[in-house]
């Protein structure tokens, strides 16, 4: 058995842990060191802090006047406040329904590198971050994520701002209340009806098959899916009616209705 190791072969010295102390002894340390005019050596070690790690912010706050603030690992390719502002364009291009994918963000940012001769190891063959950056990315804000976006037609998103929503809200409450403020229509007397179309072919659940195999099926009605269209329609205060129901075919049959909703019409 080689000399410093045990029976496990595992050597006996004690490896060095970084980065082993808290963001608040380190504050603690600095200032010391900057106020309190404590040694480094001795504020090095009351606080559990390696005294070249104290040596380097300290000369970090003497430069900006900034707090000291524990950051391990390798510097980041765009400073704190440059992703910050990234964030912000990102939720400002979501709420603008336009927002951006993941090669979007990507594209952007090493084009902000290159324009302001930013220094990055991004593939300049594809013109964009990488993965790996992105992950990061994500992990350094944690207020953003992949989401999937409802679509929505342009028509309703132009008529969806602040000037017409006020128009909508005062012509609806001038039907709802008279001048005096009573309520001219009763909350049970209010219906809101809305469609949604209910598709034929479900989507397939898995199962067992040979392994290997190319192509593995199941039977259905359909090649492609078809859907019913249903109308609904409830009150202010719960009360529904009975579905309307519209089958995609030329002619109606009443056992189309079995099994389904009390009272639909089909």
């Amino acid at each position: 058995m080689a000399q410093g190791e045990d029976k496990d072969g595992e050597s006996s010295c004690k490896r060095r842990k970084y980065g082993n102390w808290e963001n608040l002894q380190l504050q603690k340390a600095v200032k010391a060191v900057l106020v309190d005019k404590l040694s480094k050596k001795k504020a090095s070690t009351t606080f559990n802090v390696p005294r070249a790690t104290l040596q380097r912010y300290i000369n970090e706050c003497k430069t900006d006047g900034g707090v000291a603030k524990k950051n391990m690992g390798r510097p980041t390719t765009l400073t704190s406040e440059q992703e910050d502002d990234l964030s912000s364009v990102i939720q400002d291009m979501e709420r603008r329904m336009y927002g951006l994918t993941p090669e979007n963000v990507k594209k952007i940012v090493y084009s902000y590198c290159v324009k302001n001769h930013i220094g990055h190891s991004f593939n300049a063959r594809y013109q964009q971050a990488g993965k790996k950056w992105l992950r990061l990315f994500f992990n350094r804000h944690p207020e953003l994520s992949l989401r999937k976006p409802e679509g929505t037609s342009l028509h309703r998103a132009l008529g969806y701002n602040k000037s017409k929503v006020k128009e909508f809200e005062r012509v609806l409450h001038s039907e709802l209340f008279d001048e005096n403020g009573n309520r001219r229509i009763p909350a049970e007397n209010i219906f809101n009806v809305d469609e949604t179309g209910v598709t034929v072919n479900q989507k397939p659940r898995k199962i067992i098959a040979t392994k290997g195999k190319r192509g593995v099926a199941t039977v259905q009605s359909a090649e492609k899916g078809k859907t019913v269209t249903a109308i609904c329609c409830i009150s202010a205060v719960g009360v529904y009616c009975p579905p309307l129901l519209i089958f995609p075919r030329a002619r109606f049959k009443q056992e189309l209705l079995d099994r389904g909703p009390i009272g639909a019409v089909g």
